[in-house]
């Protein structure tokens, strides 16, 4: 028997496994917390009553005759024998629990007695080794006869890890330094609370109102350094440098290292080659480990040295150039050593691209330091990377002074864009930032500048809820402004339309070269997020709810930064195509992670959703709470003020006060048109439409807006509502099942709604709005939570319950209400009073009749994911 996961805090497991088996081994690599298990076990049945007696292989004591059980026997005064232990420790073992350390590194007359006190004296034990193949034949046949059970520690999953060191801090942790840690610790428990108390030590890690934080390198505690650094005993002075280099750089070309001094690294596991003949540390901490080995001074000689193997590198691997100079260059930053400004600036750049604003604020703080030609740029970065950070005050600051250094047009226009990013995302004030921008077009002549200028107004006036403004993607693209300025454009098309505009975009900046694009810090999640959107506008949102899903889990495993972002797109869709609930859910989390890092604006608008979808869900408190998280300033925020249009409408639905609800749709809609939000304006209508059943001013809105965006959603939405219009009962049914589909299954089950509900309206039989009343009820035992326009309006003509459905469903498979009964663990007289129901709000009065109203209508369920 072998359990695929034990980790390092299932003491309470190992203790229960030795009860029932008699004796355990466990075994995992080097570090994984074996003895830290062994130890926890020693203190629970202590706790118990039972008295562990501890035993501990080493190198050592391999060479010393029964040298491992000297502790254990310290009463024992003649001379240790193997039958001497094995009769001492036979009168115990009632209790006793026998605790072996390194089972692997005993003596052989140790092995002997262990073996025997397990097999004929049948004493309880847990013994550790890296793995049973390691272990001597005279252990490793207590396996193979069954006496023995085997437990693998092993790598935990990064969600239980993730678990775990919330709870050793004590509360939250945020997703970048969550990242930080479990890369470093690769799943091994042990390491990361080591790092977690070693780097709290250091101050690097510490709380923050958005969760404990990283803000400096990891650092190890000495006994994880010790730990990790066991292996580099044997190593030579030479050897030691030269793993020290390799560990400092993250990878060096072999030519970098001596062949005297690479081969006992590779052979000892130190270091690994890849195929392309570079070097590679084998333990993320190994840098920590030999930092603890070596004095101060020859540490910041390493340091130097190692960034020179880089430089030379970077001439001789031309293609990996830019990286090994920025490694380099991190190098010299955390070692005091001289760096230029320019290549400070250039750290901080890639930095701030790739979402590591601590870095990117240290690099450009080091180059503001020094008064150079560079100073305007250095404050640019400097204030970009304080506002990243939430330092409001300081990026303000930084960012004005960089505005008024600036005595050229691209610093001048590049300030200006800076600042201007700063205003309308950290500080919610788009307005402000299209005032900055309007006054250094007035100051900046150069036409390519005055277009980086005019595509950013194009991004804040969209933000401040105003239109009318127009400006052209750039010609060429060469440097971050123009790369940011198709990110923008392509925004604005997914906004506002046409969506073949919008795909053109996309495709260009995804032809860009990756060098020009790393320097434009978001843009790429910018354009990511415009071409999952222009693919839920196409209509396929079974799609695009599959890509936001998969791009979440990259975030946050790669790019934590962003994936406040994803959540909000993602409960977006859910909101007006499927589950409020799930809505809810994923705007708590996107809210979450933008009060951490927002670097798209997009948190008022996630704060928003939450309170739209709470209300959707039913949670009226939530929603209240949530829509006072919503600043004020941002009220003008179209995609607030389309959520707040369409929570307000919500409210008064509910209060059957349906004449109200659809004409804040209209006006919402309407707003959204004025604003250029075409597709939020056609989703609102179409709302409109489903609450008033044909509408002709929601559905001119409706035609407006699909009239200057296209795209395949609004394309089915207005044939939806031009059918509505009409009273076109069987167009409407065959225009639910595409809506299902697509993944629009809220809009499908309002239309079997609306038809089954007005079935006199549409010319139809009792019998189709019967079936129509089962299909909606069959979306919502799928989709439990839909925000549906058409609510229940008397107790016939209603949805089926979730529970009602699942019992008439079996009831027209003819089987009797005990086996009912039996399935759902309830009682017959329930599955009864469940069919009883489901008959009145169906209008029938028998097995028959339900099983005529499900023959074309109970065979079908959404499967929708």
């Amino acid at each position: 028997m072998k359990r695929p996961v034990l980790t390092s805090d299932d003491a309470a497991h190992v203790v229960t496994t030795v009860d029932t088996a008699g004796a355990v081994l466990i075994t995992g690599p080097r570090g994984i917390g074996k003895s830290h298990l062994l130890r926890a076990a020693a203190t629970l049945v202590n706790a118990d009553g039972l008295s562990p007696l501890e035993v501990t292989g080493s190198p050592a004591a391999a060479t010393v005759p029964l040298g491992a059980f000297a502790g254990v026997l310290r009463e024992h005064d003649g001379a240790l024998t193997p039958s001497a232990v094995i009769g001492s420790l036979t009168r115990r073992r009632s209790r006793a629990l026998l605790l072996v350390d390194a089972a692997d590194l005993l003596d052989e007359s140790s092995q002997m007695v262990v073996g025997h006190l397990v097999r004929s004296a049948g004493m309880k034990a847990v013994l550790t080794a890296r793995e049973l193949g390691d272990c001597p034949d005279e252990l490793r046949s207590l396996y193979d006869s069954g006496v023995m059970t085997e437990l693998n520690l092993d790598r935990l999953p990064d969600g239980a890890l993730s678990d775990a060191i919330a709870s050793w801090l004590g509360g939250p942790v945020t997703p970048g330094t969550l990242r930080a840690v479990l890369a470093a610790a690769d799943g091994n428990p042990l390491v990361a609370r080591e790092i977690v108390a070693g780097t709290v030590a250091t101050g690097a890690l510490h709380e923050t109102p958005h969760g404990w934080e990283l803000d400096g390198p990891i650092a190890a505690t000495p006994r994880l350094s010790q730990l990790i650094g066991a292996h580099l005993d044997t190593l030579e002075a030479d050897e030691l440098d030269a793993a020290a280099s390799v560990a400092l750089a993250g990878s060096l070309p072999e030519a970098a290292v001596a062949d005297a001094h690479r081969r006992p690294l590779v052979r000892a596991g130190i270091v690994s080659r890849d195929d392309d003949g570079w070097l590679h540390s084998s333990q993320p901490l190994l840098a920590e480990a030999v930092r603890a080995r070596v004095v101060d001074g020859h540490w910041r000689d390493l340091a130097r040295s190692t960034v020179a193997a880089l430089e030379a590198a970077a001439v001789q691997w031309p293609d990996r150039a830019a990286e090994l100079e920025r490694r380099g260059s991190v190098i010299a930053l955390e070692h005091q050593l001289p760096l230029e400004a320019p290549r400070c600036l250039d750290l901080a750049t890639h930095a701030l691209g790739a979402g590591d604003p601590a870095l990117a604020f240290r690099a450009a703080d080091a180059a503001a330091a020094v008064e150079s030609a560079h100073h305007a740029r250095a404050l640019r970065l400097r204030g970009l990377a304080s506002s990243a950070l939430g330092r409001a005050d300081d990026a303000d600051r930084d960012l004005r002074a960089s505005l008024a250094a600036g005595d050229t047009d691209p610093d001048i226009a590049a300030s200006a864009l800076a600042l201007a990013s700063h205003l309308g995302l950290a500080g919610r004030d788009p307005r402000g930032a299209l005032a900055v921008l309007a006054d250094a077009q007035d100051r900046v002549l150069d036409d390519e500048w005055r277009g980086h200028l005019e595509r950013s107004a194009v991004r804040w006036t969209s933000v401040a809820g105003a239109g009318g403004v127009e400006a052209e993607a750039p010609a060429e693209v060469t440097e971050a402004e123009a790369a940011m300025g198709i990110a923008t454009m392509a925004t604005a098309a997914v906004i506002s339309g046409p969506l073949h505009h919008a795909d053109a975009l996309v495709r260009r900046f995804r032809a860009l070269p990756q060098a020009v694009v790393a320097q434009a810090p978001g843009a790429a999640a910018l354009t990511e997020l415009a071409s999952i959107m222009a693919l839920s506008y196409s209509g396929d949102v079974r799609a695009t709810r599959a890509r936001l899903t998969a791009q979440i889990d990259l975030s946050l495993r790669h790019a934590p930064e962003t994936s406040g972002a994803w959540e909000y797109a993602l409960g977006i869709v859910e909101l007006f195509a499927a589950d409020a609930g799930q809505a809810h859910e994923r705007a708590c989390d996107a809210v979450q992670h933008l009060e951490w890092r927002d670097p798209m604006g997009l948190l008022p608008a996630a704060s928003a959703l939450r309170g739209a979808a709470a209300a959707g869900a039913g949670l009226e408190l939530e929603a209240i709470e949530a829509w006072r998280g919503v600043p004020e300033e941002s009220a003008m925020d179209p995609k607030v003020a389309v959520l707040k249009s369409w929570a307000e409408a919500w409210d008064a639905a509910s209060a059957r006060r349906r004449t109200e609800a659809g004409a804040r749709l209209r006006e919402g809609a309407a707003a959204m048109i004025t604003a250029q939000h075409t597709y939020f304006a056609g989703k609102l209508a179409h709302c409109a439409i489903r609450v008033g059943g044909g509408d002709d001013e929601a559905l001119a809105l409706l035609a407006q807006a699909h009239a200057a965006a296209g795209g395949g959603l609004l394309a089915v939405l207005l044939e939806h509502g031009q059918a509505m219009r009409a009273s076109d009962a069987p167009q409407l049914d065959a225009l639910a099942e595409d809506l299902v589909e697509l993944g629009a299954v809220v809009s499908a089950a309002d239309t079997w709604l609306t038809l089954a509900q007005q079935q006199e309206r549409f010319g139809a039989s009792e019998l189709d709005a019967r079936r129509w009343q089962v299909k909606a009820s069959a979306l919502r035992a799928t989709v439990p939570c839909m925000a549906l326009w058409q609510q229940e309006q008397s107790a016939t003509g209603a949805l089926l319950s979730r529970r009602e459905y699942e019992v008439a469903s079996l009831a027209v498979q003819r089987l009797t209400a005990k086996e009912i009964a039996s399935i759902n663990d309830v009682s017959p007289h329930t599955v009864t009073n469940q069919l009883n129901s489901a008959f009145r709000k169906l209008g029938v009065s028998s097995r028959t009749e339900l099983r005529e109203v499900w023959a074309e209508a109970g065979g079908r369920s959404s499967d929708y994911p």
